[in-house]
């Protein structure tokens, strides 16, 4: 939820400072452009100049964050297997069913990733397959 609102924030910054940009460009060549909250009236080169730089500063803060703040949100939070199998009774399991990810027939044993299992167990799948 959080990792959502922020990315759009940080979206709004990069259209903001795209629109402040594009505006005050319009401004400086005598073109009428909607830049502040005033109206529309022609402001100053200096402060459309200022816009320009804050403009800069929006992309510049929102493509910070999506290229590298953003990423690390999603690295924080490992998903865990949908299945796991027994290496003992060969049985499958959702992984939400488990507890502490011993089998629930065998207790004492640790389930493995589906993923895992077959790769350490190369064998079982072969013999499934035909």
């Amino acid at each position: 939820m959080l990792k959502t609102i922020l990315n759009v924030i940080f979206i709004c910054l990069l259209l903001v400072g795209g629109i402040n940009i594009i505006g005050s460009v319009l401004v400086l060549m005598d073109v009428p452009f909607f830049t502040r909250w005033d109206d529309w009236t022609k402001h100053t080169d200096e402060k459309s100049l200022e816009m320009i730089r804050d403009g800069f500063v929006f992309i510049l803060l929102g493509a910070i964050y999506l290229k590298y703040i953003a990423p690390k949100f999603s690295k924080n939070q490992p998903k865990p297997p949908q299945y796991t199998k027994c290496p003992k009774c060969k049985e499958v399991f959702n992984y939400k069913e488990l507890i502490n990810g011993k089998c629930k027939n065998c207790k004492e044993v640790d389930t493995i990733n589906i993923e895992e299992y077959f790769k350490k167990y190369p064998t079982e799948l072969q013999d499934k397959n035909e």
